[in-house]
């Protein structure tokens, strides 16, 4: 399969361009002359007829699209040339702000499936499809069972690939390579993501508490695109088997707030055939905010209760790690408006997905004052609506040890992504089975 592609700043768009056979698996906001995108993940797959096909888009931003095929791909890339990893450089394709046509050329006998698939996020780019120059033959869906992902930064692929002197992060990211898009490619699940760097499921990145709650990932949950103040999507539209949430560092970040040791927090890893950086640190001040107090409510989970277990866990003699650091530190304490918002969340969930199985990812790095907070909402969940939420916990599978499993600015690699799968493919098999 030949790939070809040209980036310009004006485009006259054929009036003609067509969409029928196309399998979207994304959410997208629909004109009468394109489809546009937004979430990392966003996908469509087709059946590319013998010849030449000519697919037309304009990107937004930072875009990264990876061509997912059996056959074998060969690219000639054109000026302007835009970096990526190693790792992506055979499949996938980076544009910047312009309009650009992507040539496919089919010289088997046969019609090839291809899916492109938008893998950096929403924060840096956007992507509009105008459409085909043809009418593209007929397609089926393979992939029975669906997952709707939900997540942060972590599930952007931010980072997973580092890159020696890369300061731009949507070069070095892929949605498509964390834990979840491997359980997904392993059980052969079609998905959706939505995920947004710095924003929290609970609480974003620096606020302290709960100040306006108008960014974040219940209200991005409810948008067509992360982008799309006004765009409201319709879960009815597609209601997944599964939902799987995932905890970085955003709803504890002022737990992690005073680290001051730089052996905690890790470099990114570089591989050794590359000059090794020098060690990243990053600081973060906590802001003095003005907040108005929620109502006080009356949660499963009481903030005494959550210290104590954490305080014997210490006391019982285990080794001391990254997340115990981050406890002993912690200034601010998870309290029950926290957990409060948690189960909130849960419940909302479950009201719109009534038929869905809910996983919850607890680790590697969460500060231990969270994990059990979440298991302790979990369980009181569990009792009042039955077996709905099921924890997946890969705490520590590894620790500021394992340098290869740290990416950039302290978020996984593809390797720390690959030990997250591992930790919890078989916990997540039992649920499957």
């Amino acid at each position: 399969m030949e790939v070809t592609y040209q980036q310009s700043t004006t485009l006259d768009i054929p009036v003609d361009l067509c969409f029928e056979n196309i399998l979207f698996n994304c959410r997208y906001t629909k004109t009468e002359k394109s489809m546009s995108f937004d979430w990392p993940s966003s996908s469509f797959e087709f059946n590319c007829p013998q010849g030449t096909l000519v697919l037309y888009f304009k990107s937004q931003g930072v875009n990264l699209i990876k061509i997912k095929t059996k056959e074998l791909l060969v690219i000639t890339r054109t000026e302007p040339i835009h970096p990526v990893p190693e790792e992506l450089i055979n499949n996938t394709l980076a544009f910047e702000n312009s309009f650009i046509t992507i040539t496919l050329t089919n010289r088997t006998d046969r019609l090839v499936r291809i899916s492109l698939i938008k893998i950096t996020e929403a924060r840096d780019g956007a992507l509009s499809f105008f459409g085909s120059n043809i009418k593209l033959p007929p397609i089926e869906r393979t992939k029975q069972k669906t997952m709707e992902i939900i997540g942060d930064s972590m599930m952007c692929g931010y980072g997973i690939f580092p890159v020696e002197g890369c300061t731009s992060v949507p070069y070095q990211s892929d949605s498509t390579s964390t834990f979840a898009a491997q359980l997904a490619d392993k059980f052969e699940l079609s998905t959706r993501t939505i995920a947004y760097s710095g924003i929290g499921l609970v609480r974003s990145y620096k606020e302290i508490e709960f100040p306006n709650e108008k960014f974040n990932l219940p209200i991005l949950w409810s948008r067509e695109c992360a982008g799309g103040d006004t765009s409201v999507y319709d879960h009815k539209e597609w209601i997944p088997d599964y939902v799987l949430l995932s905890f970085g560092m955003n709803d504890f970040w002022d737990v992690v707030a005073n680290v001051v040791d730089e052996s905690l927090v890790p470099p990114a890893y570089i591989k050794p055939k590359a000059i090794k950086r020098e060690k990243e640190v990053h600081f973060y001040e906590k802001e003095t905010k003005v907040i108005t107090p929620l109502p006080r409510v009356d949660s499963a989970i009481e903030k005494k209760e959550v210290r104590k277990q954490v305080e014997q866990w210490t006391h019982e003699g285990h080794e001391k790690t990254i997340i115990d650091f981050f406890v002993s530190n912690d200034e601010s304490d998870l309290d029950e408006v926290f957990a409060e918002h948690c189960i909130l969340f849960l419940e909302k969930l479950l009201s719109v997905y009534k038929t869905s199985t809910i996983f919850v990812e607890l680790g590697p790095i969460l500060p231990r004052e969270g994990e059990i907070a979440w298991q302790s909402a979990i369980k009181s969940i569990n009792r009042k609506y039955g077996k709905r939420v099921v924890e997946l916990n890969c705490q520590l599978c590894y620790t500021q040890k394992d340098q290869e499993c740290w990416g950039v600015y302290g978020h996984p690699s593809y390797e720390g992504h690959k030990r997250i799968f591992e930790t919890i493919l078989q916990q997540f098999a039992n649920e499957m089975n």
